[in-house]
């Protein structure tokens, strides 16, 4: 039985330990010298590169060159889940190498690849708090590509640094804003650092919303309603009848991605508004009534429905909530309370009260309960 090398490379610097057959792109073969009849192509699917380690290993060794460090976003990292017995040789990575060329921490960064992945993934990172983003491209997720979709997105107040063949004589840096970025064509291949030039609030506090008056679910209400959700990231929320936006805001920093779901114009502006000031880029404004626009949308495995909702509106989107998923709804009015009852009743739902009672200069302000209406989706 041969052996298996998996040895990160960035570029010839010396001797990068390598034995029987060769698997990498052209270039890295080529650069290094490797004889025909020993070099084997690494564009291919996964499983083929599997298949043809499997043979290879029968009767000789291989080693599998990848880009940078091979257990960093990298096909190694599958390779060593298949050939336990491999030995993996590390190399610095092209992220690495890429900040150091613009002098900055990385330990302040979230990594992301877009290697054939879902665009709007970038502004699930976006809407973390790291300062910087560095992502792994490819030719379809290209910076411009992802330039274009940023600036469709009203995202705002971020630097562009692309870095062309890193680490290649024909090395090219080019830091621009996004607007720039969007229109440019850049060399293959690249990767990208993004880089935020300001930093947001906390979506906790009330004060710092733009919000009409009576349109506004305050933070105990939002926080209760997270602990009825449960902490661990979800991948897609609904927000029905966003509002003024601080649920989706607010849930925003514990899902992938938020669909904040307002017909009314004026409300979506003050979405928009909150969305740019909390930098929670992974809120979807959308312009729709429900409960028409939920065919369209990604299912959820969560959703919020607003205070005003009209009956059947909770149950059309308990209709479209994914296998374990969670519903909940506030509620205020008589009208919308007995409704609640009989959803309780309906879906075998939790209701809860929440009476709330603010001090201000020592005389109690004693505020209209709000009611919660949680419903499990068990199939």
């Amino acid at each position: 039985m041969g052996r298996l090398k998996i040895v990160g490379y960035v570029g010839k610097r010396e001797d990068p330990k390598i034995s029987g057959f060769v698997l990498g792109k052209k270039e890295y073969l080529e650069e290094l010298g490797i004889p025909k009849e020993k070099a084997i192509d690494i564009s291919m699917v996964l499983k083929d590169i599997k298949a043809t380690l499997r043979e290879i290993l029968k009767k000789d060794d291989a080693t599998v060159l990848v880009s940078g460090d091979p257990l960093f976003f990298s096909i190694g990292e599958k390779l060593v889940e298949e050939f336990k017995n491999c030995t993996v040789v590390p190399e610095i990575s092209y992220m690495q190498i890429a900040f150091s060329r613009i002098k900055k921490p990385w330990k302040d960064a979230l990594f992301l690849s877009l290697h054939g992945r879902d665009i709007k993934n970038i502004l699930t990172a976006l809407s973390q708090e790291k300062r910087f983003v560095f992502v792994f491209t490819d030719k379809k997720n290209n910076p411009r590509e992802i330039a274009k979709f940023l600036v469709h997105n009203d995202v705002k107040d971020l630097k562009f640094y692309v870095f062309e063949k890193l680490n290649r004589k024909d090395e090219r840096i080019v830091e621009c804003s996004i607007e720039k970025a969007s229109k440019e064509d850049f060399g293959q291949p690249n990767c990208l650092i993004i880089e935020k030039e300001k930093t947001y609030p906390d979506p906790l506090q009330d004060e710092l919303y733009q919000k009409k008056k009576g349109i506004f679910t305050k933070s105990h209400i939002r926080s209760l309603l997270l602990s009825l959700i449960g902490l661990k990231r979800k991948k897609i929320v609904w927000d029905v009848g966003a509002g003024s936006g601080a649920v989706s805001i607010f849930l925003s920093k514990f899902s992938h991605l938020v669909y904040a779901i307002e017909k009314n114009e004026d409300n979506l502006d003050i979405i928009k508004e909150n969305r740019r000031r909390f930098g929670a880029w992974n809120v979807i404004p959308i312009k729709a009534e429900a409960p028409g626009i939920f065919q369209q949308l990604d299912k959820p495995e969560v959703i919020f429905v607003g205070t005003g909702a009209k009956n059947n509106v909770i149950e059309k989107a308990y209709e479209m909530l994914s296998p374990s998923g969670t519903l909940v709804a506030t509620a205020v009015t008589p009208e919308s309370i007995e409704n609640f009852f009989r959803l309780k009743r309906k879906f075998k739902g939790e209701l809860i009260s929440v009476h709330t009672t603010f001090y201000k200069n020592k005389l109690p302000d004693v505020r209209a309960p709000v009611w919660i209406l949680k419903i499990q989706k068990f199939i």
